[in-house]
């Protein structure tokens, strides 16, 4: 794996080797152009993001996912967390959208948004805000939490059968 796992040394509920094991087990496709997984436990990121967007919810988010569309590399910065169960969570669903911008084709995009439109169930009540969140908080679900995936059956039974295809990650790593 070529992913860099940046600054968790200053936390100590995870290790870089929890990081890596906890990536790995997905399909390689879905995190191979995200280049750093990095800490950020003074919210440099989520501060500057929301004064530039005017968008003070940004200081609420627990990660974030930023994509270099010149380069094709992707990041995943990681908040402040209290819990490893916490940390898991927000590792999984950033990879989610990842996976859901860089790794899906449109086609596969919008079967999510029709999906999404026929179901009314969701794994989270933060999975409602839009489809982009749907989809990583059901992908984390799916990697993390699967007793939750029983709200939302068809949008389980879509990643396991369009996003994960053969490969079901199911185990936990804590």
């Amino acid at each position: 794996m070529r992913v860099a796992i940046v600054n968790f040394s200053r936390q100590s509920l995870v290790s870089p080797h929890e990081i890596r094991a906890a990536v790995e087990r997905l399909p390689r496709e879905h995190y191979a152009k995200i280049k750093i997984i990095r800490y950020d436990p003074e919210r440099s990121l989520a501060l500057e993001m929301a004064y530039i967007n005017n968008n003070p919810e940004s200081l609420r988010a627990r990660g974030t996912y930023l994509h270099d569309w010149d380069s094709s590399d992707s990041v995943v910065v990681i908040y402040p967390f209290k819990t490893r169960d916490g940390f898991f969570h927000t590792l999984y669903h950033e990879i989610g959208h990842h996976v859901f911008f860089r790794v899906l084709d449109q086609g596969l995009r919008d079967e999510w948004f029709a999906l999404r439109r026929a179901e009314k169930g969701f794994v989270s009540k933060r999975a409602r805000k839009d489809a982009r969140e749907d989809f990583a908080e059901t992908y984390s679900c799916l990697c993390f939490r699967t007793h939750l995936l029983y709200h939302a059956p068809g949008k389980a039974d879509f990643m396991r059968r369009k996003v994960f295809r053969s490969v079901i990650a199911t185990r936990r790593y804590i």
